[in-house]
């Protein structure tokens, strides 16, 4: 299957707008009717409670990076060079 994106996700989760041809509601309604599909739910569930741990650890470090990068510009530009 490789990579999860969007229409993955969006079909997993119901969104008929995902498909390509309207002709193939019935076969994903018959596909959200299959008794290992809450199991899939689930897994995707999990899956973006795991993704947006991440974006919020990548969001914290670009905070931090910018920080330090503003402090050591102010430090040069003030002349302070040493520890």
């Amino acid at each position: 299957m490789g990579w999860m994106c969007k229409h993955k996700l969006g079909l997993i989760s119901g969104d008929a707008s995902m498909l390509s041809d309207p002709i193939q509601i019935p076969l994903l309604t018959e596909i959200r009717n299959w008794p290992q599909f809450a199991m899939l739910q689930a897994r995707v569930a999990r899956y973006g409670r795991e993704l947006a741990e991440i974006e919020a650890a990548k969001a914290e470090v670009a905070t931090k990076e910018k920080a330090l990068k503003s402090r050591m510009g102010k430090d040069l530009a003030e002349g302070r060079y040493t520890l």
